[in-house]
């Protein structure tokens, strides 16, 4: 990639380095996105994938939006422990615009060693971050993570971050779309505010007798509400419930204590591929 990591026009020869089903021209929404991003990510050797975009506004406002095909067990334990605020991949792409593997940070930290626990139980042991700026000010990070097995020296790592940078130049228009579109237009199906709060906890990783004692009403209140959520978002489990919740911006990845600490808007799509998992 350019030394500045900014956008530019890619030639015929590097766009034949991407995978012949990566055409952002096709994409008519994010799960046209998710499959071609999960496909090109697949194409690299890795099993998963996260993009994420930042866009500032000259009033203040910070958009933030991402989608990802990490399980959703993983985000719930991401938000029930507040990993947003200690985790090394983050810290480092506000120290760098640079490429890096996540093998090459810090994590002598407790709470990082922590987030390496939990994340090795659920496969993702192994990746790397591409962010890239483009002339209009928006800022995207691509990660990609999978197993040990992943080859990440020399030029084979080097392949990767070209591929990864060349694919991010020629979607970002069309993931500025997809995102800022879906951010300015509100939910199809509205929850409740109590709806969310109680569905909010539940990303957490609370039981219903655990928010029902912390908002002080009893459980049948709090599975009413469950239910209900369900209803509104033509959901057959709460994990469904969750994961479209979670992909109209209704409730967030980052915990309320996380929340108070930031004025940015997080929304973030989970692909469909998870809303068939077991009941939670």
């Amino acid at each position: 990639p350019p030394a500045n990591n900014r956008c530019t026009k890619t030639s015929t020869e590097d766009k034949n380095k991407m995978p012949s089903q990566f055409s952002s021209h096709a994409w008519k929404s994010i799960d046209d996105a998710n499959v071609s991003l999960q496909s090109l990510t697949e194409h690299l050797g890795f099993s998963m994938f996260a993009v994420a975009m930042q866009k500032y506004y000259p009033c203040g406002k910070i958009i933030q939006a991402a989608m990802s095909s990490y399980p959703i067990e993983w985000l719930q334990c991401y938000v029930k422990k507040n990993y947003i605020l200690i985790d090394p991949v983050i810290k480092q792409t506000l120290l760098s615009s640079l490429p890096f593997k996540w093998a090459d940070l810090d994590y002598r930290s407790r709470r990082a060693q922590a987030l390496i626990k939990d994340a090795r139980a659920l496969g993702i042991t192994n990746g790397i971050t591409v962010p890239m700026y483009t002339q209009d000010g928006e800022k995207f990070l691509y990660s990609l993570a999978g197993g040990d097995s992943i080859n990440l020296a020399g030029e084979r790592l080097d392949q990767i971050y070209s591929t990864v940078y060349l694919a991010l130049c020629g979607s970002s228009n069309a993931l500025r779309h997809l995102f800022l579109s879906r951010n300015e237009v509100p939910p199809v199906v509205s929850l409740t505010k109590a709806q969310c709060e109680v569905l909010q906890m539940l990303m957490q990783g609370n039981t219903a007798k655990q928010v029902a004692r912390t908002l002080g009403i009893h459980i049948r209140a709090v599975e009413d509400r469950i239910a209900r959520a369900c209803e509104r978002l033509k959901a057959n489990s709460r994990t469904q419930a969750l994961v479209r919740a979670l992909s109209t911006g209704q409730i967030s990845l980052l915990s309320p204590q996380s929340q108070k600490m930031s004025t940015q808007d997080w929304y973030v799509h989970v692909p469909k591929k998870t809303e068939t998992e077991r009941s939670s």
